[in-house]
C-alpha cells in the first residue's frame, strides 16, 4: 500500500515512514500544499498540527483512507471525521496500532468495493424480477423453486429477500441453519439424503426456500423456466421418479402406476429408494 504522510514535525514524519517501510509499506512525506495535487495514495496520515485547511485536504483525497494524527480529542477531529476522514490515532503513535488500523481499513475498503460490485451485478440481473414487487410480497414460504439452472433460483431468492426485507443464508444441510430472522435457502436439496430431505420438508411456517429441478410436492412452488417441464430424453427410471414427484399431488400412486404401465410396487420402491415422501394434505 502507498502511504502519504502529512506531518509538520519532520522527525516524527521520518520516524513513521521508516517504521512503516519496515512493515513493507511504501511511504512519502509531503507538505499540505504538495499533497493537494497528488491523489495517488491508498492511505493518508494527516496530522492535525499546524495551520492549514485540513478539510480541503480531506476533500481532495476522497478515494484514499484518511487517518488523523492527533494530540488530543477536539471538535476539529469530529469535523474532520464528518468530512470524510476514516479514523484517528493519538500521539505518541504506537506503530503496531497504526499498522492494525491501516490493515483493517484497507480490508474494509476492499470488501466495500467488492460488495458494491456484487450488488450491482445482482441488481442488473434481478430488476426484471423485482418489477413484480406486489406479487413477490404475497409469495408464501416455505417455497420450492424449480429450474434446470440454479443461477435462476439464486437470483429469484435475492430478489424475493430484498422485497420482503430479509437477509438469506445459503444452507447445504439442515444442521447448518443459522439462528435469526432470515430466509434459509437450501440450494442443494436434491443431493441430500432422504432423512435430511424429510427434516426440511417437515418444517412448517418457516422462512425456507429449496431449489430443485423437479417438483418436491410442496404446497408453494414456482417453475422458473419451461425446461423444468422436461425437454430432453431421460432414462425410464429417472422419468418414473420425475412423474412421482411432479404428479403426486394430483394423482394417487395407483393412478400414476396405471398411466405409466408399471406396478404399484415399483412406485412404492421408487419412493423408498429416493426418499420421496408424499405430503399429506391437511
Amino acid at each position: 500500500m502507498k502511504i502519504l504522510i502529512i506531518e509538520a514535525e519532520s522527525y516524527l514524519a521520518a520516524s513513521l515512514a521508516s517504521k512503516l517501510e519496515s512493515e513493507q509499506f511504501s511511504c512519502d512525506i509531503k507538505s499540505p500544499a504538495q499533497a493537494l495535487n497528488d491523489d495517488d495514495y491508498d492511505v493518508i496520515l494527516l496530522s492535525m498540527s499546524g495551520f492549514f485547511d485540513y478539510l480541503k485536504l480531506i476533500n481532495a483525497h476522497k478515494k484514499s483512507i484518511i487517518i488523523l494524527l492527533v494530540n488530543y480529542i477536539s471538535n476539529d477531529i469530529l469535523e474532520a471525521l464528518k468530512a470524510g476522514a476514516d479514523d484517528y490515532i493519538l500521539k505518541p503513535i504506537i506503530i503496531e496500532e497504526l499498522r492494525r488500523k491501516i490493515t483493517l481499513l484497507g480490508d474494509y475498503k476492499r470488501l466495500k468495493i467488492l460488495s458494491a460490485s456484487y450488488e450491482n451485478i445482482i441488481k442488473n440481473n434481478t430488476d426484471e424480477i423485482i418489477k413484480n414487487k406486489n406479487l413477490l410480497k404475497n409469495i408464501s414460504l416455505p417455497l420450492c423453486l424449480i429450474s434446470q439452472e440454479r443461477f435462476k433460483s439464486d437470483l429469484f431468492v435475492c430478489a424475493l429477500a430484498k422485497v420482503k426485507g430479509l437477509n438469506f443464508a445459503r444452507i447445504k444441510l439442515p444442521n447448518d441453519e443459522i439462528p435469526g430472522e432470515h430466509i434459509d435457502y437450501f440450494y442443494d436439496f436434491e443431493n441430500l439424503n432422504a432423512q435430511d430431505k424429510k427434516k426440511i420438508l417437515n418444517k412448517k411456517n418457516e422462512n425456507i426456500i429449496i431449489y430443485a429441478k423437479v417438483s418436491q410436492g410442496m404446497q408453494n412452488q414456482i417453475i422458473l423456466d419451461e425446461k423444468s417441464l422436461i425437454t430432453e430424453i431421460m432414462p425410464i427410471q429417472e422419468y418414473i421418479k420425475f412423474c412421482i414427484i411432479s404428479y403426486q399431488d394430483i394423482y394417487t400412486d395407483i393412478e400414476i402406476a396405471n398411466m405409466l404401465g408399471v406396478s404399484r410396487k415399483l412406485i412404492w420402491d421408487k419412493r423408498r429408494k429416493h426418499g420421496i415422501t408424499k405430503q399429506r394434505k391437511i
